[in-house]
């Protein structure tokens, strides 16, 4: 393909080996109905590839190509081709592909104004939000990247305004070095290879905890900026505040307790136990063949675990 650049990979029984695929642009023979490229080549397309390598391998599976998931391992990508820009002093990092494209401005906007170019919806389920569940595009990943892309401008950036729910945000920035740290320990820690927009939020406020603190201007940065984008999760932020979860839960029927990462369940073959994550997402679904099961869980503080239909918060780190 000359008109694109991506990154893959080629697994065998001995080892991974990753390639990275830069096209030379257009050729005389495209339309003139076409968008025009000059070779993908440029700084921020480079980084912007290179991350989808290291989202690859976050020690957690890294992000499913497809809907949300893949929405955000694109944004990841942007996010961090736009600090490289920053860093080096190249490039204008409010936009991706602005070097390579000729007949239009730019690939994509980081910023939280829609534009009639790139597309891509700057409010979750709002203006050029893409349908998730099928269509072009793995399901429009290049599309709703748009909504975290938004998120992180507002947090390094700052700005205000109303939101198309008719939010007035005010978020001050807290400048690029602080808004890369919060996602790369998010995209490190938090993300994995399911993962939709609700655990980015809840990955990035918890990131934002990690690092500065629950009552940090960073932490309320990092809240106020999801508001803008339409996704101003109180739950979530119940569940962060909450200091009184249990590691063991109990009754005559079952009992459920963690020791570091691993989950233990007891119950009668039978039971059925559903696990998921504290935004919902479920890990597993599995119906108990011993009285004992054990769970390995990763890269959270707590769970969500629903035996037989009752649902009850457990602890594990």
């Amino acid at each position: 393909l000359t008109d694109n650049a991506y990154y893959s990979e080629d697994f065998d029984y001995i080892k991974t080996t990753s390639y990275f695929h830069f096209g030379k642009g257009s050729d005389e023979s495209t339309p003139d109905s076409l968008p025009l490229y000059s070779p993908f080549t440029t700084l921020d397309v480079v980084a912007h590839e290179f991350t989808h390598g290291v989202t690859s391998h976050n020690g957690n599976g890294g992000l499913d190509y497809y809907g949300e998931s893949g929405a955000l391992n694109e944004s990841f990508s942007d996010i961090f081709a736009t600090a490289i820009e920053i860093y080096t002093g190249y490039g204008n990092p409010q936009f991706i592909g602005d070097e390579i494209s000729i007949n239009t401005p730019f690939l994509r906007n980081m910023g939280i104004e829609t534009d009639t170019f790139s597309k891509q919806p700057k409010y979750y389920m709002g203006e050029y939000w893409y349908n998730t569940h099928e269509g072009e595009d793995n399901a429009g990943v290049h599309t709703n990247s748009g909504v975290q892309n938004a998120w992180f401008y507002l947090l390094y950036n700052g700005g205000s305004g109303v939101n198309e729910g008719g939010y007035h945000y005010n978020v001050e920035g807290i400048g690029i070095e602080k808004a890369e740290e919060i996602a790369y320990r998010n995209l490190s820690y938090y993300i994995h290879y399911k993962s939709c927009y609700r655990d980015a939020v809840w990955g990035s406020l918890q990131a934002a905890a990690d690092l500065y603190g629950k009552n940090s201007r960073e932490f309320k940065a990092v809240k106020e900026a999801w508001c803008a984008v339409g996704l101003c999760l109180n739950d979530i932020l119940d569940i962060i505040n909450d200091p009184n979860l249990p590691n063991t839960i109990s009754n005559q029927h079952y009992k459920a307790y963690a020791d570091a990462n691993k989950l233990f369940v007891e119950c009668q073959p039978g039971c059925v136990i559903n696990i998921h994550t504290p935004q919902g997402t479920t890990l597993t679904t599995r119906t108990a063949t011993s009285e004992k099961e054990v769970f390995v869980i990763n890269n959270t503080h707590f769970v969500l675990v629903s035996i037989d239909g009752e649902t009850h918060k457990i602890l594990l780190k």
